[in-house]
């Protein structure tokens, strides 16, 4: 008797088997040759799909944050223009008095501060400083109007007023004189001296009433030495000083005229 026929078939489970054992195939041949390889994948793949759920959720909540942080900024942003629109009448009255004691007389300043909108570190708004130098001129931005002369004393006026809040230790100026003299160098003098009750000048100048002004002068030279070009620094003292002084005053003429002059300028500072 032939046992096969003792077995009991089911087409359907045989059916069932084979369309598994056909996945499970090409399961290998495309993720891996072992069933713990393609079950370990399976675990990657669920992962990355529940980091692609939860990103949703994430989303929604890092959309929330940016609305909060824009409703912070924009509330900030407009007390901070209004503290600026206060402060630029006060800094408009001060520096137009600077300045007119600089010999710029009939000036007209203006901070123009305009808002934007947009989102930017310093704020909603777009600052300007518009100026006009003689009476009857509109006001056009400061950049395109003015002079070396006037730029050097507009700066000095602004470092002047900012220095007082800003609490700067040192502020350097270069060649300050540039474009200006007579009365108007005097004035520049004593206006940096003013600042230096509050912070640290240091001025590079061609102005004998300028170098008078400060509590030390040092001499800056370039010289070749060994065919190689040293900058040297000398601090003046006494004689030298009123020695650069009179070069500074009149060239090479060291008359006794020139020296008195030099003597003078010293002794009016000291």
């Amino acid at each position: 008797e032939n046992k096969l026929d003792e077995v009991e078939t089911d087409e359907n489970r045989i059916s069932f088997i084979a369309e598994r054992l056909d996945k499970i195939k090409k399961l290998k041949l495309k993720y891996g040759s072992e069933i713990s390889e393609i079950l370990k994948l399976k675990e990657e793949l669920k992962r990355k799909l529940d980091n692609i759920e939860n990103s949703n959720d994430e989303e929604e909540m890092l959309k929330k944050q940016k609305i909060e942080c824009e409703e912070k900024y924009f509330k900030k942003s407009v007390l901070l223009s209004k503290k600026r629109r206060k402060i630029a009448e006060d800094i408009e009255y001060k520096l137009v008095n600077v300045l007119e004691t600089l010999n710029m007389k009939g000036i007209c300043l203006k901070v123009d501060i305009k808002e934007t909108g947009a989102i930017n570190p310093n704020g909603i708004d777009n600052i300007e400083f518009l100026i006009s130098t003689n009476i009857g001129e509109d006001l056009k931005p400061l950049a395109k109007i003015v002079s070396g002369g006037e730029v050097s004393r507009i700066m000095l006026a602004l470092k002047g007023i900012f220095s007082k809040v800003d609490n700067i230790s040192l502020l350097i100026f270069d060649e300050i004189d540039t474009g200006i003299g007579g009365e108007t160098v005097k004035r520049v003098a004593e206006n940096l001296c003013e600042i230096s009750q509050n912070s640290q000048v240091i001025c590079i100048t061609h102005s004998a009433q300028i170098a008078a002004k400060a509590d030390q002068q040092f001499y800056i030279e370039k010289k070749v030495i060994d065919n190689e070009t040293e900058t040297c620094v000398e601090e003046l003292r006494n004689e030298k000083r009123i020695d650069e002084i009179s070069r500074m005053l009149s060239g090479n003429d060291s008359s006794l005229i020139v020296r008195q002059h030099a003597m003078e300028l010293l002794r009016k500072e000291d």
